[in-house]
């Protein structure tokens, strides 16, 4: 096999002989031309798959920063609702605990009905969970709501 790198693609050269596959005539050898694109379409990769990127990284971005914020906000919420260190460390391992069967449920899920519908779920949760832990009012409906916003 040789490799040569277009522009924008790769394009793998291969031989493959007519009458017999393990000769070495030259002769009986054509050379075959297949690029990533023709990859990409045989395994039926097009628009639908690549409209889903930006969802899935805004998801990545959403989680990320709600892991990233979350010392934060739990630090005001520490002045607000006059929050003890324990239940502070509580808040933040409940948003971790919440991944845990979260995880286990989406891949479980995924490998049964497909990726699609855990993904439209676990969007909803995080969108619904994210909201009412902005309106909770007590640290207990706070770690309820980022219990499954980690669930999502």
């Amino acid at each position: 096999i040789n490799a040569e790198y277009g522009h924008n693609f790769v394009t793998a050269e291969y031989s493959k002989s007519k009458n017999n596959p393990g000769s070495n005539n030259s002769l009986n050898q054509e050379a075959t031309k297949y690029s990533v694109d023709d990859a990409l379409r045989e395994i039926g990769l097009g628009f639908y798959h690549f409209k889903w990127v930006p969802v899935i990284a805004m998801s990545g971005f959403t989680q990320s920063s709600m892991i990233s914020l979350a010392p934060l906000l739990i630090g005001s919420l520490e002045r607000q609702w006059n929050l003890n260190i324990p239940i502070e460390v509580l808040l933040l391992f409940v948003l971790f605990f919440g991944a845990f069967p979260g995880d286990i449920m989406a891949g479980v899920w995924a490998d049964k009905r497909g990726r699609k519908l855990p993904l439209i779920f676990g969007q909803l949760l995080l969108l619904i969970f994210t909201v009412l832990s902005t309106v909770s009012f007590n640290y207990i409906s706070f770690s309820v709501c980022y219990f499954f916003v980690g669930v999502a």
